[in-house]
């Protein structure tokens, strides 16, 4: 059971990290060069 629980967590947490990112990049998320790379918070959501 506890196994179970440890790997929807982890699932869970993935997924939400990508959701997050992809909510970032439609929100026009900007840096100091005007725009934060999707293949940068992508980086950061598998990270």
């Amino acid at each position: 059971m506890t196994l179970v629980a440890i790997i929807l967590a982890t699932l869970s947490a993935g997924i939400g990290s990508v959701w997050l990112a992809a909510l970032l990049m439609g929100a026009g998320l900007r840096g100091e060069d005007g725009s934060v790379g999707p293949q940068r918070l992508l980086s950061l959501a598998a990270g």
